[in-house]
This record gives C-alpha cells, sequence and structure tokens, in this order.
C-alpha cells in the first residue's frame, strides 16, 4: 500500500469559505476528505464520565458545525475531552492545595499536584491545536472565520482612527 504524497486536501466547507471551491473541478477530484456533516446526537463512547460525556459533547458540536471533523477522530477527541474535563477538576484541587509540602527527608517541595497541571495544561493545549480550538491552531489549519464571529483584524486596523 503505496503512502499518499503531497499537501492534504481541505474539507469541502473550509474551501467554501474562502471562496476556492470550483464544484466542477472539486467534485472530481479525490472527493472530500471529511464527507458530509454527521447527525448522530451524541458520538460520546460508554466509557467517559458524565463530566467528560459534557466536554465531549460541546467540543463534537463545535467541531462538527465548521465540518472538520471526520469519524476517526473521535478517539482523540474523546481523549481531549477526558484530559480538560481532568484539568478542569485539577484546577479547582490547586486553587485550595498548598504550593509547598514536606518531601520525605523534611524539606519543602513542589506540591505534585501542581507539576500534573501543568503537564495536562501543556496536552491540552497541544491537543486542541491540532483540532483547530487554539487560536494559533485555527491559522495553521487556516479555518476561517463563521458568518456570526468577528474576522481577525490586520494590525494597521487598531490605527484606523487615529
Amino acid at each position: 500500500m503505496s503512502k499518499k504524497r503531497g499537501r492534504p486536501t481541505l474539507p469541502k466547507k473550509i474551501k467554501e469559505r474562502r471562496g476556492t471551491y470550483n464544484k466542477t473541478r472539486h467534485d472530481k477530484s479525490q472527493g472530500d476528505p471529511k464527507g458530509s456533516k454527521m447527525t448522530k446526537i451524541s458520538h460520546a463512547p460508554e466509557y467517559l464520565d458524565d463530566g467528560a460525556k459534557e466536554k465531549f459533547d460541546f467540543l463534537y458540536e463545535k467541531l462538527n458545525n465548521i465540518e472538520i471533523l471526520r469519524a476517526e477522530d473521535l478517539t482523540g477527541l474523546a481523549t481531549l475531552a477526558t484530559i480538560n474535563h481532568d484539568l478542569t477538576r485539577i484546577i479547582e484541587k490547586c486553587n485550595t492545595a498548598d504550593f509547598l509540602v514536606k518531601g520525605s527527608k523534611g524539606n519543602m517541595v513542589q506540591n505534585p499536584i501542581f507539576l500534573l497541571r501543568s503537564r495536562m495544561i501543556k496536552e491540552s493545549l497541544e491537543l486542541s491545536s491540532k483540532y483547530g480550538i487554539t487560536p494559533s491552531g485555527r491559522a495553521a489549519l487556516k479555518i476561517p472565520a463563521l458568518e456570526g464571529e468577528a474576522a481577525p483584524s490586520s494590525p494597521d486596523s487598531e490605527f484606523n482612527d487615529v
């Protein structure tokens, strides 16, 4: 089985928003890599707890609306939802925990929950950027703004009224 070479094809919805979609040309090509919008109400896996399912459904709805979500992405999305749910619980614990605790030798060391929090924040941001949830992720995927959203302003626009 040969590996596909070249640029990955963009979903049809992104091409339409950019104004680069040509029906006669693109319908004949290899096809839309995503297919159509998924219609099932919830794809949350059964093994997720209730809080993670809630995060999953929220992320699923947002990503499905811009039609960049594929059926193969659901496992990664479940991982992201679990990390975000666990991160929320850990941040709540960090708000009441002491930053320094007594170590095994009697010295003061950083509370391990803060190390776990920083590691989970890093993992969450990394996965979020791959799905285009963070601003840098959207810029890297070149996802245009939706109709109700404000388009990113150019650096010159803040000085237009001067």
